[in-house]
């Protein structure tokens, strides 16, 4: 059978940075995310499998696929054969509808679309609740991109049993936590079990290359990390209520209808998840702390496009490919020693932010999501060895955005990927005014903009 699927980019408001590796040697990520899934920045996969076939064929963007790219891409068929018990190889063909040099990374689109794509080739449910696992094993991002616009994933929880080293309480005032926060390192002092994460190769714009899924994985091996870094205390950082004439998320996704008619999968919906209640204002029940808790990813649609429509204008400071790759950044943040205090500061940042999608409060969102963007590469500049990622021009169009803000003028703010290209996050409104302005700043060799964008679906408009 023959099934292709259509997914989109997504730019990250709080973003992941840094690795572990669980019991079972799976790469995980060490803190939450949330994201807004994009419109235009999208990619096309078709999967077929037949029975003539001697090995899995894979193609992207008209080419044979690189070894790492095509030894991803096999993992993801690899799954798929397992769960739905057949041993046909399969043929693949993605095209990426940006430029992967245009500064958004297309592993979140591209895994996300091989994902939904395979499984209906398959004959595998396509409840995007189902996929959340199948997405991740090729890029953990993409499991944010099988949902439409605004969107919280929580990597996988931790089994009891954990060890880390206690840290002194933090401050009380500021976000409300009356718990110690704790620090992972060898010590085997017994905690109360806290949460730990996913991750693929992609976070933060992933790392642009060649092609829409090529992109290196992360080595395998001990990064020094065998605990998670933040455990929120309980009962606290509840949700304020919302705005008055605030629309409230709605359980349905963006999936089936929400581009151009075409139809998707059933059941495209908010996930039923188990993430934490209370702690990260998400408004569904499970155990206190970061993660699910329950040994598995889990995703939930905050806000459909519809109740929120945002802008990203991206300015493009380079399209040369990074020196240094997100999966090999990724392992060296347990070398910085900002990171403990970036991931105790998401105990607060993050309900700030999935406040702010709620109440569509996009000052409170943009404060969140500088802050958050610093911190990351404050992280990157202090590993060992140091990544350094940014330009000149990548300053001034940071200095740009609060020289706009600073003399009355447009609401913008900023938020930056492992890379040097700026996202600048507007109302659609104020999108021109705002990338006029941009386009003044030295440096800037274009400015992209995308609105927010529906999940992942599938169509009849095969590659092949």
């Amino acid at each position: 059978m023959k099934a292709t699927a259509n997914a989109g980019s997504n730019i990250a408001f709080v973003k992941y940075w840094g690795v572990r590796e669980d019991r079972e040697g799976r790469r995980q990520a060490l803190n939450p995310s949330v994201s807004m899934t994009l419109q235009k920045a999208r990619t096309t996969t078709t999967v077929e499998f037949d029975a003539s076939l001697r090995a899995d064929e894979c193609r992207i963007n008209g080419r044979p696929a690189s070894p790492e790219a095509r030894e991803r891409v096999v993992r993801v068929l690899d799954r798929v054969r397992e769960l739905a018990s057949i041993r046909a190889f399969a043929r693949v063909a993605s095209v990426n509808h940006l430029p992967t040099s245009a500064g958004v990374a297309s592993s979140a689109s591209g895994f996300c679309a091989l994902a939904l794509a395979a499984a209906r080739a398959a004959g595998l449910s396509c409840e995007p609740e189902d996929l959340v696992p199948l997405a991740i094993l090729g890029s953990g991002s993409a499991c944010r991109s099988l949902y439409g616009g605004f969107v919280l994933w929580r990597p996988a929880g931790k089994g009891p049993g954990g060890s880390m080293v206690e840290q002194p309480p933090v401050a009380q005032g500021d976000h409300g936590l009356d718990e110690t926060l704790v620090y992972p390192g060898p010590s085997t002092l017994e905690q109360p079990p806290v949460a730990q994460g996913d991750h693929g190769p992609h976070e933060t714009g992933g790392d642009p290359g060649p092609s829409t899924l090529e992109q290196p994985g992360a080595a395998q091996g001990d990064h020094g990390l065998d605990e998670t870094l933040v455990y929120p205390g309980p009962g606290v950082l509840e949700p304020r209520p919302a705005a008055p004439g605030g629309s409230k998320a709605r359980a349905t996704g963006d999936g089936p209808n929400q581009a151009g008619g075409v139809p998707g999968p059933p059941g495209f919906r908010r996930s039923r998840t188990a993430c934490g209640g209370p702690n990260l204002a998400c408004g569904v029940s499970g155990p206190p702390g970061f993660g699910a808790g329950s040994g598995e990813s889990t995703v939930e649609q905050l806000a459909t496009r519809e109740d929120w429509r945002l802008v990203d204008l991206v300015a493009i400071v380079s399209r040369e490919e990074k020196a240094v790759s997100s999966a090999r950044g990724h392992l060296l943040a347990h070398t910085s020693p900002l990171l403990p205090g970036r991931l105790t500061s998401l105990a607060s940042r993050i309900p700030q932010v999935v406040q702010a999608i709620r109440d569509r409060d996009l000052a409170l969102l943009g404060e969140a999501m500088e802050a958050d963007a610093l911190s990351m590469h404050a992280v990157m500049m202090t590993s060992e060895p140091p990544l350094i990622y940014w330009e000149p021009a990548t300053i001034a169009v940071i200095r740009k955005v609060m020289e706009i803000r600073a003399g009355g003028g447009p609401a913008c703010y900023f938020t930056i990927d492992a890379g040097p290209n700026v996202h600048v996050i507007t109302a659609p409104r104020e999108a021109g005014a705002v990338r006029d302005r941009l386009g003044d700043v030295p440096g800037v060799r274009e400015i992209l903009s995308l609105e927010t964008g529906p999940g992942a679906f599938l169509t009849d408009e095969h590659l092949f």
